[in-house]
């Protein structure tokens, strides 16, 4: 080790995901330092220790995740072209969570089913307004964002159902909202025609697309752009409902 005091040696990342795989977060936060030393273990798959002036080797898979484009980084001279191709082996584009809104049901039902495990508390569903204020946001903080906003409704509820008061974003994450479509989300956050019986989770998403499609006029176009999925999900919510 190179802290003051230490008896032995520890062992590193690289050394321990020898053998092994390797995640690396935000690389596109590296800086120029590091950038440097990760090009030299995938160029010769070796490293030193802090402190140490011994060269180790290391065979290790690397991943890496970034949420910002490394190639753009490239351009602004922030990441180095070299270490951006021998890192560009195999990309994998995982688009935004406003981008796949058609898996935020399940994602929410995890997280919360996670997050009550954890907190000691046994809650079962989510009133449908409050799914509807999950469902429009914009989550741009993707599901870091989701993660915390799900342990946070879940803190404030006291009883088995996660209700609209219970559902808290910060000021500066609340989505944007142009006055052409302010209208559309803001009506979205109540049904009238919820009888007030089955809360379930699945219950509420139904409920929430047919009242997006009727608010569209039954345009399966429009209503799918409202929802933000495809129209091929649409209409597979669609068929569930008329077989109820």
């Amino acid at each position: 080790g190179a802290f003051t005091g230490a008896q032995q040696a520890m062992k590193g990342k690289f050394e321990l995901a020898n053998e092994g795989t390797i995640f690396l977060d935000e690389i596109s936060d590296m800086s120029p330092l590091a950038q440097v030393k990760i090009l030299r273990v995938l160029e010769y798959g070796e490293f030193e220790r802090l402190g140490s002036e011994r060269m180790l080797k290391t065979d290790a898979r690397i991943i890496c995740a970034t949420n910002v484009s490394l190639r753009d980084r490239v351009r602004q001279g922030k990441f180095r072209e070299d270490l951006y191709h021998r890192l560009n082996g195999l990309t994998i584009l995982i688009p935004a969570l406003r981008d796949r809104r058609e898996e935020l049901p399940g994602l929410i039902a995890n997280e919360l089913k996670a997050s009550a495990l954890r907190q000691g508390k046994k809650i079962t569903a989510i009133h449908p307004a409050a799914m509807d204020r999950l469902l429009v946001h914009d989550w741009r903080g993707n599901l870091r964002e989701l993660s915390h906003t799900v342990r946070t409704m879940t803190l404030f509820c006291d009883g088995d159902v996660i209700m609209p008061e219970h559902v808290h974003f910060p000021p500066d994450l609340e989505p944007l909202q142009t006055s052409a479509n302010s209208s559309e989300k803001s009506a979205s956050h109540a049904h009238p025609d919820h009888d007030g019986g089955d809360l379930s989770l699945a219950s509420a998403v139904k409920r929430h697309v047919h009242f997006v499609y009727k608010q569209a006029n039954q345009n399966q176009r429009r209503a799918a752009k409202l929802l933000g999925i495809s129209r091929a999900t649409l209409s597979r919510h669609l068929r569930e409902l008329d077989h109820k």
